[in-house]
């Protein structure tokens, strides 16, 4: 690089590297700071894509002739939904779809093509997956970070929304000195954003949520199902505590098989929403604890009354859905 220098020739050198990569390598950041004195450097941070940005990508990458404008720009919509316009993972989904010939090159115009009727098949099943590519780089950047670090990712991951400092440390069981590094471990990182918050105001409490929603699906399914039972219930614990409401305990009284906490907190959400006359809302969640009674038996800590109120609400709800054969049979089986 000196001699290109010295000898002024017009070269440009463009290096890609994540902000967080940088800080684990010192002997990269001697070398920018000598690059940066002895060259004009220009930083340029690559923002992700828009939805539109995403849709006119694909529009030049692929060839105009071998799909219609209406079926490349529903290709372009879930290519950003499921890379949320990141452009590493965007990359990376793209690579994946080409090895599954989704996307291939012509045999005579080596121009790439999209297969419309498999992408038909696969936006029909709507099933959303993680590219291997993916996955392989969310899980090298887990494992460099520490075992408390991880923890706290996982409870993240387990309370789905943007989490609080007390919440996420909650959950994760993890003291209040240890959360402060770790924060600042997982900020600096990129792992967590921090959203809100005003340092006027101890009403708006600044939030934590992952940087994409992908990093989020991986850290949870490599948890493992008996440390997300875990994590769930004390999610449970913690957002009872604080007074959340009956649809956010459901979820996780759910994943952390509480069969009473289910049971009486889907009750209570019906009969909120029945309430604000979303009869179907009402009919989901009657309907979760009508299953759960079904498959695991009615613990002792439901009450006669729960029950009763349960086939009210549960009848009433039908009718209102105007779906009378199930409200009938959920007479029936009150009366019997």
């Amino acid at each position: 690089i000196l001699r290109w220098s010295q000898e002024a020739l017009p070269i440009m050198l463009m290096l890609g590297l994540r902000q967080e990569a940088v800080a684990e390598l010192p002997d990269v950041q001697q070398w920018l700071a000598r690059l940066n004195q002895s060259l004009p450097v220009l930083p340029m941070r690559l923002e992700t894509l828009t939805q539109t940005e995403t849709e006119r990508l694909i529009q030049r990458l692929l060839e105009p002739t071998t799909a219609d404008e209406q079926r490349l720009t529903q290709f372009g919509d879930w290519l950003f939904a499921e890379s949320g316009g990141q452009p590493l993972f965007l990359t990376e989904t793209l690579k994946a779809l080409a090895d599954e010939e989704l996307v291939r090159p012509d045999a005579v115009t080596a121009r790439w093509q999209l297969d419309g009727e498999r992408f038909e098949q696969a936006r029909a099943a709507g099933n959303g997956h993680i590219a291997p590519g993916i996955q392989k780089i969310i899980k090298g950047w887990l494992v460099r970070i520490s075992p408390s670090a991880n923890d706290v990712l996982t409870a993240a991951a387990v309370l789905v929304q943007a989490g609080t400092f007390e919440q996420l440390f909650n959950v994760a069981e993890v003291d209040e000195s240890e959360a402060l590094r770790v924060l600042d471990e997982l900020l600096s990182r990129q792992l967590l954003l921090e959203t809100g918050g005003s340092a006027l105001s101890s009403k708006h409490e600044p939030t934590y949520t992952f940087s994409h929603q992908k990093v989020s699906e991986v850290v949870y399914r490599e948890a493992g199902a008996a440390r997300r039972r875990v994590f769930h219930r004390r999610a449970f614990a913690t957002l009872k505590a604080e007074g959340a409401g009956a649809a956010d305990l459901v979820h996780h009284a759910i994943h952390a098989r509480l069969l009473a906490e289910t049971i009486y907190y889907s009750l209570i959400a019906g009969d909120e929403a029945l309430n604000a006359l979303a009869a179907q809302i009402a009919v989901d969640h009657y309907g979760t604890a009508f299953e759960s009674a079904a498959q695991h038996g009615w613990p002792e800590a439901i009450s006669g009354a729960d029950r009763q109120a349960l086939y009210i609400g549960l009848g009433r709800a039908y009718e209102l859905c105007d779906i009378a054969e199930q409200a009938r049979a959920v007479d029936v089986v009150w009366v019997g």
